[in-house]
């Protein structure tokens, strides 16, 4: 079964690699600091995501999270997440 934890892994590679190809990277403190968690709870998973303040208006400016919505590696990840919830149903149902 497909873990909310390697989700959230797969969220934080995904905008890491955004900002890598965007060369948003000058210092690496906006890069190391991106990090996504997941929360689950009793209605399913939040993703959380820390990152240095300013990572607000860069992704204004340059489109950060818009890239990574629109990419085929968040196809994947929402694949990841239906899956994660169809195991959950389905763990339901049998009991």
């Amino acid at each position: 079964m497909i873990q909310a934890k390697e989700i959230a892994n797969d969220l934080t590679d995904l905008f890491k690699r955004i900002i890598k190809d965007k060369k948003l990277i000058e210092t690496g403190r906006l890069y190391n600091s991106i990090k996504f968690t997941a929360v689950e709870n009793s209605s399913g998973i939040n993703f959380q995501l820390s990152a240095v303040d300013y990572f607000k208006f860069i992704d204004e400016k340059y489109g950060v999270t818009k890239s990574a919505l629109n990419s085929r590696e968040y196809q994947n990840i929402q694949n990841k997440i239906a899956e994660y919830y169809t195991a959950i149903i389905t763990k339901e149902l049998e009991v």
